[in-house]
């Protein structure tokens, strides 16, 4: 993602996905615009991202799943109690300039997902043609 802004301007990419603060600097360089605004039609608290896997691998690897899971939530809590460290954190890695971080927003955090949330997903994929059938929710979330 830190480099879309320089393939924009490089038309080495025509269009991409992105989020802030990316969006922001691809838009103040001149070399984009936000031709369709994903995250505006989201609902705050809706997860964003989302694991996977198969269920055998989920009857096998129990523990790991759970320690996973507690990963995560404490992921979610620490950036919710140090935001100027996760900043940092993240930054040491899509190497932004520091002002640009320092303005980034952080994303909710949704450590756990419920079936409503991957419910409301599913909608959203109707609605765009992306499901040819329906699914239960309640079947594919590991518990």
């Amino acid at each position: 993602m830190p480099r879309m802004r320089d393939m924009l301007a490089a038309k080495t990419l025509d269009a991409t996905v992105a989020v802030n603060p990316f969006i922001g600097q691809m838009i103040d360089a001149g070399v984009g615009y936000i031709a369709v605004p994903l995250s505006g039609q989201i609902p705050s608290g809706k997860p964003v991202v989302m694991y996977a896997t198969t269920r055998e691998w989920t009857a096998q690897h129990q523990k790991e799943l759970a320690l996973f899971r507690e990963a995560i939530a404490d992921g979610a809590k620490f950036v919710l109690s140090d935001p100027d460290q996760t900043k940092e954190d993240i930054n040491r890695y899509v190497k932004l300039p520091p002002q640009v971080m320092k303005i980034a927003q952080l994303s909710d955090q949704a450590p756990a997902i419920a079936t409503d949330d991957l419910g409301w997903w599913f909608g959203v994929m109707r609605r765009q043609d992306m499901l040819t059938r329906d699914l239960d929710v309640n079947t594919l979330l590991a518990r």
